[in-house]
Protein backbone atom coordinates (compact mmCIF):
# COMPACT_ATOMS: atom_id res chain seq x y z
CA UNK A 1 0.00 0.00 0.00
CA UNK A 2 1.26 3.50 -0.63
CA UNK A 3 2.17 5.35 2.00
CA UNK A 4 1.01 9.08 0.28
CA UNK A 5 -2.36 9.82 -2.25
CA UNK A 6 -0.79 9.40 -5.65
CA UNK A 7 2.23 7.49 -4.02
CA UNK A 8 3.98 10.65 -4.54
CA UNK A 9 7.67 11.13 -4.03
CA UNK A 10 8.71 12.70 -1.33
CA UNK A 11 9.50 16.27 -2.84
CA UNK A 12 5.74 16.52 -3.66
CA UNK A 13 4.40 14.90 -0.68
CA UNK A 14 6.02 16.89 2.34
CA UNK A 15 3.54 18.62 4.94
CA UNK A 16 5.13 21.71 5.02
CA UNK A 17 5.43 22.35 1.28
CA UNK A 18 2.34 20.90 0.15
CA UNK A 19 -0.98 23.05 -0.48
CA UNK A 20 -3.62 20.25 0.62
CA UNK A 21 -3.26 17.50 3.09
CA UNK A 22 -5.28 14.63 2.59
CA UNK A 23 -6.46 13.01 6.15
CA UNK A 24 -7.37 9.31 6.37
CA UNK A 25 -10.49 8.45 8.77
CA UNK A 26 -11.30 4.71 9.03
CA UNK A 27 -14.28 4.68 10.41
CA UNK A 28 -17.13 1.91 10.65
CA UNK A 29 -19.88 3.73 13.30
CA UNK A 30 -23.05 3.97 11.63
CA UNK A 31 -22.92 1.46 8.83
CA UNK A 32 -25.89 -0.69 9.19
CA UNK A 33 -25.44 -4.25 6.60
CA UNK A 34 -22.41 -4.74 6.21
CA UNK A 35 -19.28 -3.45 7.89
CA UNK A 36 -15.99 -2.48 6.15
CA UNK A 37 -16.05 1.17 5.50
CA UNK A 38 -13.18 1.59 7.64
CA UNK A 39 -10.97 0.28 5.29
CA UNK A 40 -12.03 2.85 2.34
CA UNK A 41 -8.24 4.90 3.54
CA UNK A 42 -6.57 2.28 2.81
CA UNK A 43 -8.53 1.73 -0.59
CA UNK A 44 -8.52 4.83 -1.67
CA UNK A 45 -4.25 5.35 -1.20
CA UNK A 46 -3.93 1.95 -3.14
CA UNK A 47 -6.29 3.02 -5.78
CA UNK A 48 -4.84 6.39 -6.12
CA UNK A 49 -1.24 5.23 -6.84
CA UNK A 50 -2.69 4.04 -10.53
CA UNK A 51 -3.75 7.51 -11.52
CA UNK A 52 -2.93 9.10 -14.44
CA UNK A 53 -1.07 12.14 -13.19
CA UNK A 54 -1.02 14.28 -16.02
CA UNK A 55 -3.87 16.11 -17.18
CA UNK A 56 -4.57 16.54 -20.20
CA UNK A 57 -6.81 19.91 -20.00
CA UNK A 58 -4.57 21.21 -17.23
CA UNK A 59 -1.66 20.27 -19.46
CA UNK A 60 0.34 19.90 -16.30
CA UNK A 61 0.28 17.72 -13.24
CA UNK A 62 -2.01 19.07 -10.45
CA UNK A 63 0.10 16.82 -8.11
CA UNK A 64 2.96 19.87 -8.27
CA UNK A 65 0.67 21.82 -5.72
CA UNK A 66 2.10 19.09 -2.97
CA UNK A 67 -0.05 16.62 -1.48
CA UNK A 68 0.90 15.35 1.98
CA UNK A 69 -0.64 12.13 3.34
CA UNK A 70 -1.27 12.37 7.31
CA UNK A 71 -1.30 9.02 9.70
CA UNK A 72 -5.04 8.07 9.83
CA UNK A 73 -7.43 9.16 12.46
CA UNK A 74 -7.17 6.74 15.17
CA UNK A 75 -10.94 5.30 15.63
CA UNK A 76 -10.43 1.79 17.50
CA UNK A 77 -13.18 1.72 20.38
CA UNK A 78 -13.68 5.36 20.89
CA UNK A 79 -16.67 7.01 21.23
CA UNK A 80 -17.49 8.75 18.25
CA UNK A 81 -17.50 12.68 19.77
CA UNK A 82 -14.19 11.61 20.74
CA UNK A 83 -13.26 10.87 17.41
CA UNK A 84 -15.10 14.13 16.21
CA UNK A 85 -13.00 16.64 18.31
CA UNK A 86 -10.17 14.85 16.94
CA UNK A 87 -10.68 15.68 13.43
CA UNK A 88 -11.63 18.62 14.25
CA UNK A 89 -8.81 19.42 16.02
CA UNK A 90 -6.97 17.81 13.15
CA UNK A 91 -8.95 20.18 10.10
CA UNK A 92 -8.18 23.21 12.31
CA UNK A 93 -4.72 22.96 12.75
CA UNK A 94 -4.11 22.10 8.54
CA UNK A 95 -6.90 25.34 7.44
CA UNK A 96 -4.57 27.40 10.37
CA UNK A 97 -1.53 25.93 8.20
CA UNK A 98 -3.02 27.35 5.27
CA UNK A 99 -3.67 23.93 3.65
CA UNK A 100 -6.80 22.74 2.05
CA UNK A 101 -7.86 19.90 3.52
CA UNK A 102 -9.86 16.39 2.40
CA UNK A 103 -10.91 13.86 4.44
CA UNK A 104 -10.96 10.27 2.98
CA UNK A 105 -12.37 6.95 4.91
CA UNK A 106 -15.95 5.25 5.71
Amino acid sequence: MPSTYFDLPTKLSQYEKASVAILPVPLDITTSYVKGTRLAPKAILTASAQVELYDEELEGETCDIGIATLPAIKTGKKPFESIAEEIGRTIGRIVRDGKLPVMIGG
